[in-house]
């Protein structure tokens, strides 16, 4: 185990539209210096927009309606390609580059109510889940870790594993962790994760395979009739066991060094979305906390080799939090109750009883899985009722020419409601649109001033 402590600053917003932040407007700013308790309490909606020069943070307590414009107002920060809210208190914003670190900075609400970055700064390595548990930020990365087997004296093939890098955002201190994933599920491959859940003093995480290390072929794991998949490298790129979803609990975050409890089910796929090497949640927490829904959109079946494919539709399966099993009597296909569209990435909407936003694929079938994903949609995890999503910007509104607007791929949600940034590519300004999980009817909401978009919202309490 390794354990640090640094500190940290954050960016992006072109290709993936992500996490988010709100605008105040000059008035607003000398109004918000006299907030009530009752205002206080409420929070503040927070936006990430984006000028062609520079980054904001905006707040706003009014979300549903109105202007509001990045121009004298706001904070200027580091660009971000994820942001993530822990306990509504603080505001993270996370770099993805690649195989490089990126320096994250943090934002709260002072005791005018007012948004201001906080003291300490982050060196964050690369990441590839995230997510939070109570006063966490999350992150976590698969790759070769500094272990080999006792009889490779030459250190020839590392042992794969994941890097788990954990902040606590209270004390802002940062702490490291490394875990070896090879054959942990007694397949000789080794896995990473997709998002996290936290419940009664665990975490619940989705593991998925990435494939057959240096290491892992070495050991002999690999079958006669699958030793053509093996690359110049000596690896296979890719899980040769496509037809099994896994979820992996820890004993909280001091537990990502030791060996998590493995649950698994044969009927779905592995549980994430999937862009490049970003892998997001497909894992959400029910209203009373009884189940986790699992969710696959089976993006297994974009492997080039048919026997790297799954055979199993998109659905969702739910686990039960006291058992820690599988609910064997649960099971919807959502793939046929959207009528072949897939799904990119899920959220759970807070207040709806049970109900998920998905962010859809615009094709239908494995062909949807590499193309746009601009059209939202609405599952009732109880019923197993699905409705797309209406009054969104239309396709020919985000695709004009070459040019391409984004929806936003975190949401933030609360009494029923989700609320998703939107920009769009025929010259109209970006716009927060406020989602009723209960009509599957979105709405306008608060127009942004931003000539380079905006990239998502969250909310903070003070």
């Amino acid at each position: 185990m390794k354990k640090k402590g640094f500190c940290c600053n954050a960016g992006w917003l072109s290709c993936l539209l992500l996490v988010g932040f709100a605008f105040t407007s000059c008035e607003d700013e000398i109004n918000n210096s006299n907030n009530s308790d009752e205002e206080s309490a409420a929070g503040q909606f927070i936006i990430a927009a984006a000028s062609t020069e520079a980054s904001y943070l905006l707040q706003t307590e009014k979300i549903e309606e109105g202007e509001i414009s990045i121009v004298g107002n706001g904070v200027e920060a580091e660009s971000a390609t994820h942001w993530l809210f822990p306990q509504n208190k603080y505001a993270y914003g996370l770099q993805y580059r690649q195989s490089s670190s990126g320096i994250t900075n943090s934002y709260q609400l002072n005791e005018n109510n007012q948004l201001e970055m906080r003291t300490a700064e982050f060196e964050m390595p690369r990441f590839t889940a995230f997510g939070t548990y109570e006063q966490y930020v999350l992150l976590g990365a698969a790759g070769a870790t500094d272990q080999f087997a006792a009889d490779d004296t030459e250190k020839t093939n590392p042992m794969y594993g994941i890097t788990f890098t954990t902040v606590d955002a209270g004390q802002q201190i940062k702490s490291e962790y490394t875990l070896v994933t090879e054959n942990l599920t007694g397949d000789g491959e080794y896995h990473t994760l997709s998002g996290f859940i936290g419940i009664n003093n665990r975490i619940y995480t989705s593991l998925i395979p990435v494939g057959t290390s240096a290491y892992g072929v070495s050991q002999g794991s690999v079958s006669d009739e699958n030793k053509d998949l093996i690359s110049e490298t000596n690896t296979i790129s890719g899980t040769l066991h496509p037809d099994v979803v896994r979820i992996a609990i820890f004993d909280g975050v001091n537990g990502f060094i030791n060996t998590p409890t493995i649950i698994e089910d044969e009927r779905i796929s592995y549980a994430t979305g999937r862009y490049r090497s970003q892998y997001y949640p497909m894992i959400g927490l029910s209203e009373d906390g009884s189940y986790i829904y699992v969710f696959s959109n089976s993006y297994a079946r974009t492997a080039a080799d048919e026997r790297q494919k799954t055979t199993l539709p998109a659905g969702v399966i739910r686990l039960n939090t006291s058992t820690n099993e599988f609910d064997a009597d649960y099971y919807y296909n959502i793939e046929e109750a959207t009528g072949g569209y897939l799904f990119f990435n899920v959220w759970p909407i807070n207040g709806s009883n049970d109900k998920f936003i998905m962010r859809m694929y615009d094709e239908p079938g494995e062909a949807g899985l590499s193309g746009t994903m601009l059209s939202m949609g609405i599952f009732d995890a109880k019923s197993g009722e699905f409705n797309k999503v209406t009054g969104l910007p239309s396709l020919n509104e985000f695709i004009v020419g070459e040019t391409s607007g984004d929806i936003g791929r975190f949401v933030y949600s609360e009494n029923g409601l989700a609320y998703i940034t939107v920009t769009t590519a025929d010259g109209n300004q970006p716009a927060v649109y406020v989602i009723d999980s209960a009509t599957a009817v979105a709405s306008k909401g608060i127009t942004v001033e931003a000539d380079g978009g905006i990239s998502a919202i969250g909310k903070l309490k003070n």
